[in-house]
């Protein structure tokens, strides 16, 4: 059984990725992306049996937002992705008896999540909050959130921008509700996030 699991979690380009990389490494122990659990859930259960892992499947940039315009229909869609994908998190955690401790990251790291994996786990969780928009603003028109961010029109940036704030705000909003561990971004370095989050450990 894992006996330790840090739990990183956030709004898109919020820096989780970093972070979580580099605290594995300072900690020596295993790192989890939910992008990957995502992945390999796909790749294990078909669409018609868990169809939220799929709502974004096969969709170039332009035909996911005419399918999701509005902010909040890809928040849900992605909230719902995740949800899905929590199953597979679990699995991992209790199965792979040869790791002491974890780190996990991702966007589907939520504070409810969490707030389920401490019932049964030992988990210290940080939620990284960008209190400033203008960081994710800059982060987002310099690299995107899609595979080709380099070649794909603005108008789509302003569009991930928007949500991206959208999912900011919600999880500000939940690591309070649940008084969870969480550090507010002004372009901080990665070594001073590790020494903050190592505060709460």
């Amino acid at each position: 059984m894992i006996k330790q699991i840090f739990c990183i979690g956030g709004a898109p380009r919020t820096g989780k990725s970093t972070l979580a990389k580099e605290l594995s490494r300072k900690l020596q122990c295993a790192y989890i992306s939910m992008d990957d659990v995502i992945g390999w859930l796909k790749a294990l259960r078909p669409e018609n049996i868990n169809p939220d892992l799929y709502y974004d499947q096969n969709m170039e940039i332009e035909d996911f937002y005419k399918t999701y315009p509005k902010p909040e229909q890809v928040f849900d869609g992605d909230r719902k992705q995740n949800k899905a994908a929590e199953i597979g998190i679990v699995a991992l955690i209790e199965h792979f008896y040869n790791w002491d401790k974890v780190v996990i990251e991702g966007v589907g790291i939520t504070p409810e999540f969490v707030s389920k994996l401490k019932v049964k786990y030992n988990v210290t969780e940080l939620f990284l909050i960008a209190k400033d928009s203008e960081i994710l603003t800059k982060r987002i028109y310099d690299n995107g959130l899609w595979d080709n961010e380099r070649s794909y029109p603005d108008i789509y940036k302003e569009k991930e921008r928007i949500w991206t704030k959208y999912y900011n705000d919600w999880f500000l909003k939940e690591a309070l509700k649940y008084s969870f561990n969480h550090i507010y971004l002004d372009e901080k370095s990665t070594d001073t996030l590790i020494a903050e989050f190592y505060e709460f450990i």
